[in-house]
């Protein structure tokens, strides 16, 4: 459990390095992983699940969010290549491109 615990924390450091570069706020690798960490940490001390409904919501509405500009985006991906000719111009382009988030 501790390796995937890591896995997970790195994964969540990673996102948040590439979305901080993403709006000209770049943080070094080990600093996002110690502000995630350090996150995580006090989310882990609420005592009663309960006060974590507003985060789960959150959470939820976040990766909505994800998904529909990450398919938005594929669609934009897939009309672009299809317009230089270097794609296929298909939905299994956009699967792909799904896939690959």
């Amino acid at each position: 459990q501790f390796g995937v615990c890591c896995v997970f924390l790195q994964l969540v450091s990673t996102n948040l390095e590439a979305g901080l570069q993403a709006i000209d706020h770049p943080i070094a690798g080990p600093v996002c992983t110690l502000i995630v960490t350090g996150v995580m940490i006090a989310l882990s001390m609420l005592r009663k699940i309960q006060n974590m409904k507003w985060l789960t919501i959150a959470a939820n509405a976040m990766m909505l969010i994800a998904l529909f500009s990450g398919t938005i985006e594929a669609f934009v991906v897939l009309h672009d290549t299809k317009s230089r000719g270097t794609g296929s111009g298909s939905a299994t382009d956009v699967f792909f491109f799904l896939s690959s988030l």
